[in-house]
């Protein structure tokens, strides 16, 4: 017993500090909503301000990272990193990286699209908590949409959805620093090239 006393201890120590925040605005979701997201959900689209003018972002037009019936375009410049499996594949730039991952649906096909992102949500490479947001449409499909701070040094931008048995995932990590603007035309164009067949 005595062992956990200290782990514990640093353990809440950890949950604390991760808790801390500076006052960077683009830090959080919810403050300014995500184009991508505003242009994609139909309450949105009339009259919000955030709602993207051009609903329709070009695709990223850097090399084709596929697996198995999933693919993105990278941004140019991004370097494609081969993954050891043909389920998933990754780029990255900096310490910016764009992971892509298609597997088995576990759930059966018996959860809903909010389960799903819960799941990930609970589940995913978070140190802190981002939130889930408003489904998004990407390549034709509803996917979840998960967007926030994950570490205290990056940001997420987590997409999936369940189609013909698969779960498909695209996962944006990105340096905190980052400007939003920036960060979002990332998103919208890597999501503008998104293919399922």
């Amino acid at each position: 017993m005595r062992t956990l006393g200290p782990v514990t201890a640093l353990a809440l120590v950890l949950v604390l500090v991760s808790g801390c925040s500076d006052d960077d605005p683009s830090g959080e979701p919810g403050g300014s909503e995500s184009p991508t997201a505003s242009a994609s959900s139909p309450e949105a689209t009339e009259g919000s301000p955030s709602a993207s003018e051009d609903p329709s972002p070009e695709p990223a037009e850097g090399e084709e990272v596929r697996v198995e019936r999933l693919a993105i375009r990278a941004p140019e410049g991004w370097t494609v990193t081969k993954e050891g499996d043909p389920y998933s594949a990754q780029i990255g730039k900096d310490i910016n990286a764009i992971y892509i991952q298609e597997l088995p649906d576990f759930g059966g096909g018996k959860l809903s699209l909010q389960e799903v992102a819960q799941t990930r949500l609970r589940n995913g490479p978070y140190l802190r908590e981002p939130k889930i947001m408003e489904p998004v449409t990407v390549a034709g499909q509803e996917w979840y949409h998960i967007a926030g701070r994950a570490t205290e040094t990056t940001y997420a931008e987590d997409f999936g959805t369940v189609a013909d048995g698969l779960a498909l995932l695209v996962a944006m990590s990105f340096d905190r620093k980052l400007p939003e603007a920036e960060r979002q035309e990332i998103v919208d164009t890597v999501l503008a090239s998104v293919t399922f067949e």
